[in-house]
């Protein structure tokens, strides 16, 4: 993607170009030339009791979030291949009530997928309700 600063004799903005020939604003409105924005957030490998060395056991769990309803959470663990996600839960309420679960890794990954048109959203992250630690090997 290419982009270049454009000066409308008020505002310099940043611009680009898409395949159709439309030049576009850049970082302005909520949508994505009239589609819907796609995200797809992937954490950083939750280690939950702070050691790779130990397996866990996630119970009971819950997703924080504003303006995220629709939006797909999936984990993946102990793997580097990003088609391993599974899917989980799709996010309701702003706050979602506890679900129970039964995920068991070393390293556990998750995945955020959805849409947004309008107002943006916030992911603010995951509450990890009950969880049990036990030593591999």
């Amino acid at each position: 993607l290419a982009t270049s600063k454009y000066n409308d004799g008020t505002t310099i903005f940043n611009v680009c170009g898409d395949n159709s020939g439309n030049v576009l604003k850049l970082d302005t409105g909520n949508t994505d030339n009239g589609s819907p924005i796609f995200y797809s957030l992937t954490t950083r490998p939750y280690t939950l009791d702070g050691l790779f060395s130990t397996r866990k056991h996630i119970q009971k769990m819950a997703v924080v979030h504003n303006k995220a309803e629709g939006s797909v959470l999936s984990y993946r663990v102990d793997s580097e291949n990003v088609n391993d996600f599974k899917k989980l839960i799709q996010l309701e309420k702003e706050i979602s009530k506890p679900f129970t679960t039964d995920i068991k890794g070393n390293k556990i990954y998750f995945n955020l997928k959805g849409s947004s048109v309008g107002e943006p959203f916030e992911y603010m992250g995951i509450e990890v309700l009950e969880c049990v630690s036990e030593t591999i090997g």
